[in-house]
């Protein structure tokens, strides 16, 4: 058989398996399953994982099964579209040029588009996706809910010192209205994830914000250790719809920028990791910039929250505050030798994940935490006046059963707190102490 020969499918009533098109619409779904728009939604979940380089992987991994069910037959093909096309990874300008060639040519494609990955490839001329071409794709899709540019896929001469970067001729400056004509609505776009770099991606960054009426999950990150000043993202940015901000910002310069930011809306703010000199005051007037409306607080984990006591200032700062989320082994708790008062903090839940910190230097055989630190989350939490509820996150097994002095002291002092002590499924924990 030649390689371009057509091989028509026999149709379903003599095939071996008869089953109707919905059922395989379903396989192929099943096949294919998740696709990223739901594997990134624009909805808050306790402790979600961050981003990271193996995603890559994970949401490529599929287009491959969805390329081969496409090649079967032509009956498959009309079948797999919808999934083929409802994830693009934007390449290379030659690929975009021919993506755009084909959204021209078939209409009924570009309503298939639902979430899109931006992949800068070099610095080269050719080689990096321009945000005019970009703005062209997007714009013939009126679908997409997720937009990301992650931090795992710049490259390092993305961080370059405006000295040294030589491929500004590549890029659009950073002021939206210098991309004329290229004003694209995202009518459906719901979850923005940006890696900000030195190079001009500040123009579509403003131009996503400002022109997605339903963008309600914004993930901004800024991992490079290079720590110079952000000038392109130091202007104001208002963003009305925006209910989730998280933060994987180790710049302290964009964290500056993005106390200016107004986001009347946000409820809920995640912040991954922080720049190795941040100080309590620096958290302070970050979560005050937005302190009158967030009910949740997630703190990530990461070895940089370990450097000072950000729980203290989200307290005095978050008006409305109802949860905060933490790692045990990552965050600082503040110090009740300290504090022996009970504050009166609006704080009425707490959740906590045991997730195990490798750095760890005081490790305890067979456990995954530090028993200190249980018995400080404990103490810590006999302090909040209006406590209600905590919430275990992940296997806690092994803190509820071992016998270590400050985990039993640890388990007396919460189960006789009168608060409700659940598991992340809802049950509720069983202290089987005598005490």
């Amino acid at each position: 058989m030649a390689p371009n020969e057509k091989v028509d499918c026999p149709p379903l009533g003599i095939s071996s398996v008869n089953l109707a098109v919905e059922v395989w619409l379903i396989i192929f779904r099943w096949a294919t399953w998740p696709p990223p728009h739901l594997e990134h939604p624009a909805e808050y979940h306790p402790f979600a994982p961050p981003s990271h380089e193996g995603e890559y992987a994970d949401m490529v991994g599929p287009l491959a099964v969805k390329r081969t069910l496409a090649l079967v037959c032509k009956q498959w093909r009309q079948m797999t579209l919808p999934l083929l096309y409802e994830f693009l990874v934007l390449n290379s300008r030659e690929q975009v040029l021919s993506l755009g060639n084909v959204l021209d040519g078939h209409e009924e494609y570009r309503g298939y588009v639902q979430t899109v990955l931006l992949r800068p490839l070099g610095p080269l001329d050719g080689m990096r996706v321009h945000p005019r071409d970009v703005l062209e794709i997007l714009g013939r899709c009126p679908n997409i809910l997720t937009i990301m540019k992650p931090w795992w896929l710049a490259q390092p001469t993305d961080y370059m010192g405006a000295a040294q970067d030589h491929s500004h001729y590549l890029h659009e400056p950073a002021h939206p209205s210098l991309i004329p004509g290229h004003a694209m609505i995202s009518p459906a776009l719901t979850r923005l994830e940006w890696e900000h770099t030195r190079h001009g991606d500040a123009a579509l960054f403003y131009h996503f914000t400002h022109h997605s009426p339903k963008l309600r999950y914004l993930y901004l990150s800024r991992v490079s250790l290079w720590n110079g000043r952000m000038l392109d993202l130091e202007r104001p940015l208002a963003i009305p719809t925006v209910t989730t901000l998280r933060l994987n910002v180790r710049n302290s310069w964009l964290f500056h920028s993005i106390r200016k930011w107004r986001l009347p809306a946000l409820t809920h703010l995640l912040i991954e990791s922080i720049p190795s000199d941040f100080s309590q005051i620096q958290m302070q007037a970050l979560v005050q910039a937005f302190s009158s409306t967030p009910k949740v607080v997630e703190l990530g984990a990461h070895m940089r929250l370990m450097l000072t006591d950000c729980i203290t200032p989200i307290l005095r700062s978050c008006q409305s505050l109802d949860t905060i989320a933490l790692y045990i082994s990552f965050a600082e708790l503040p110090d009740v030798d300290k504090h022996p008062q009970t504050e009166r903090w609006a704080v009425k839940h707490v959740r906590v994940h045991i997730k195990p910190n490798p750095f760890s230097a005081d490790t305890h055989p067979g456990l995954p935490v530090v028993p200190s630190h249980v018995l400080r989350f404990a103490r810590w939490c006999t302090r909040l006046a209006g406590l209600e509820v905590v919430t275990f996150h992940d296997d806690w097994q092994a803190v509820l059963t071992n016998n270590h002095k400050a985990l039993v002291e640890a388990r007396r002092i919460l189960k006789g707190s009168g608060w409700r002590i659940e598991h992340d499924d809802g049950r509720l924990v069983e202290f089987l102490d005598d005490a």
